[in-house]
């Protein structure tokens, strides 16, 4: 393993503090996996037993009790619970999720109704709700952000017909957390992301002690991340040519949205491009758009996608001058250069949307999406 890479041991019983165990615990082929607008995860393994793990003749390692915090030159890369620890001949492998993703599976046991609210309001409502229950609180903080959206209205049927001739229909009602409807908190939260829109990510840093750190979740509408002069070539810092997708099943010039209604009554919208190619067209049913309007908005989003232009979906880095480590982070904007080859020279300006640090390695594989 890399110097600069540790691995430390704690314990969360769930009432907001989270206590060391034991530093620097030797796990080996560590990966650590950080999710835009999701959680991370951890895997390695422990061989074989480590004397100063166990008390009792027990390991000091417990499923949803147990937390690997990872750094790298003294600052935190990933947080995770551990969730699944088997051992195959005195090997323990550990399988860890981070803090985002606590809330998924959680039901939300009181209930709430609410009319014009702000979808972000409703994340932290959430979060104070998972954290305000016995043995649920993990110290996370929620960022302040609002937005501009709103959701849940005064219960009614709602009909009408737009400027341009459209006829819509749907019921309304308040936005609603309860135990009978709200089974999965985690996926109400990525609903929530999605509809208004916003990204989040969990953020974590030392405390001036280091016997403890801070647990932050960050939110950004419509989207975290800016443009950075980081540059990533490939044969300099990008250590491998990376495959560049031209997926000709996927490609279309022509896209038709369904959405609400049934039979001719149905929602639509399309969107085309002219190009230099056979015409291709596909079609994508969404019921939750309830206009014309919004089956085109979402068609001409889809549209962008199928083009068929060369894509770099997924990169491996080093620490180099062009690009270091720790001068960007998830949702950022970044600059992909291709030398020559098949294609010719590709500049790309991709957003990055997850790290995949190999720890023993000290490299980081990103996966991108082109902007």
């Amino acid at each position: 393993m890399k110097r600069g890479w540790k691995h430390h041991l704690f314990q969360a019983v769930g009432d907001g503090q989270i206590t060391p165990v034991a530093w620097d615990i030797p796990i080996t082929g560590a990966t650590v996996t950080r999710d835009l607008s999701g959680p991370s995860v951890f895997g390695g393994s422990l061989q074989p037993e480590i004397p100063r793990l166990m008390r009792d003749g027990e390991t000091l390692i417990a499923n949803w009790k147990s937390v690997i915090v990872s750094e790298r030159d003294g600052v935190i890369q990933g947080v995770s619970i551990v969730r699944d620890s088997p051992v195959d001949e005195q090997v323990m492998t550990i399988d860890g999720i981070g803090f985002a993703g606590y809330p998924t599976g959680l039901p939300f046991v009181d209930e709430f109704k609410g009319i014009r609210v702000d979808p972000i309001d409703m994340v932290r409502k959430i979060w104070d709700h998972l954290q305000s229950r016995p043995q649920g609180d993990l110290g996370v903080a929620v960022d302040d952000t609002t937005s501009s959206a709103t959701i849940g209205t005064e219960e009614r049927d709602v009909s009408f017909e737009t400027s341009e001739g459209e006829s819509v229909e749907f019921e309304a009602g308040p936005y609603v957390l309860a135990w009978w409807k709200t089974d999965d908190c985690g996926k109400e939260i990525d609903d929530l992301a999605e509809y208004t829109p916003f990204d989040y990510r969990m953020e974590h840093a030392w405390a001036d002690d280091r016997n403890s750190f801070t647990s932050f979740l960050r939110i950004g509408t419509p989207k975290i991340g800016v443009r950075r002069k980081a540059r990533f070539v490939v044969g300099v810092n990008v250590i491998s040519h990376p495959n560049i997708d031209r997926a000709g099943e996927d490609y279309a010039n022509e896209v038709l949205c369904l959405g609400s209604g049934e039979s001719s009554k149905m929602r639509k919208g399309t969107a085309t491009r002219v190009t230099d190619r056979l015409r291709r067209a596909v079609v994508i049913a969404d019921k939750s758009k309830r206009s014309n309007s919004a089956a085109e908005k979402l068609a001409a989003s889809e549209l962008k996608y199928r083009m068929g232009d060369p894509d770099i979906t997924e990169i491996t880095v080093i620490d180099h001058g062009l690009a270091r480590f720790g001068t960007w982070e998830l949702g950022d904007e970044v600059l992909v250069t291709i030398p020559a080859g098949w294609l010719g020279r590709q500049d790309m300006w991709c957003r990055i949307v997850t790290e995949r640090w190999d720890c023993d390695k000290d490299q980081m594989s990103l996966t991108l999406q082109k902007v």
